[in-house]
C-alpha cells in the first residue's frame, strides 16, 4: 500500500508511475527466482561451542558469587 498526495503531478501520471514500478519490482523477483531455483540448499547442522561442565564447575570455583556480584 502506497499513501502520497500528488499535488505536483496529476493522479492519473502517478498511478501509471505505480504501475511501471510494480512492473519492473515484479521483473525483479522473477529473475531472482530463477536465480534460486539454480542453486542447491543443503541444510547444515548448526553446532555451538559450549564450554564442558568440567570448565564450567572450575570457574565456580575461581568466581564467587561475591566475585560475580561485583564484576556485573
Amino acid at each position: 500500500m502506497i499513501e502520497c498526495d500528488a499535488r505536483e503531478i496529476p493522479a492519473e501520471k502517478l498511478k501509471e508511475a505505480f504501475i511501471l514500478g510494480q512492473k519492473e519490482i515484479d521483473e525483479s523477483c522473477k529473475q531472482q527466482q530463477i536465480f534460486l531455483d539454480k542453486l542447491t540448499i543443503q541444510p547444515k547442522e548448526i553446532t555451538t561451542n559450549k564450554p564442558s561442565q568440567v570448565l564450567i564447575d572450575e570457574l565456580k570455583t575461581i568466581i564467587t558469587q561475591d566475585k560475580f556480584n561485583a564484576m556485573t
